[in-house]
């Protein structure tokens, strides 16, 4: 049972991270942002290390990507090998902040 809530929470996450639609850049905080990729083996450790460092809880399920924005510069955090809907919804981030709040 327990797998198989995990692997819905994995599949709604992906689901989230290609679902971004329109953009209304009028919501943007931000027009200008330096831009960090950083891609990794392993995701969630490397978003959970990262959002340590700001003091924001850990990630209980499998992530695909993170960002962290101020509004001069954002750090994208991804695996090697990622789809174009999650780094653009991350890229999002980077200009909009939390979005889909």
């Amino acid at each position: 049972m327990k797998k198989i809530l995990l692997t819905l929470m994995f599949i709604s996450n992906i689901a989230v991270a290609q679902t971004i639609g329109n953009i209304d850049a009028s919501k943007n905080f931000t027009s200008t942002s330096a831009i960090t990729w950083r891609y990794v083996g392993n995701v969630t450790e490397a978003c959970n290390a990262e959002r340590s460092k700001y003091g924001q809880p850990t990630f209980k399920q499998p992530s695909l990507a993170c960002s962290f924005w101020t509004k001069e510069s954002c750090v994208i955090v991804t695996a090697r090998n990622t789809d174009p809907d999650t780094l653009a919804h991350e890229i999002l981030h980077c200009f909009q902040g939390s979005w889909h709040k």
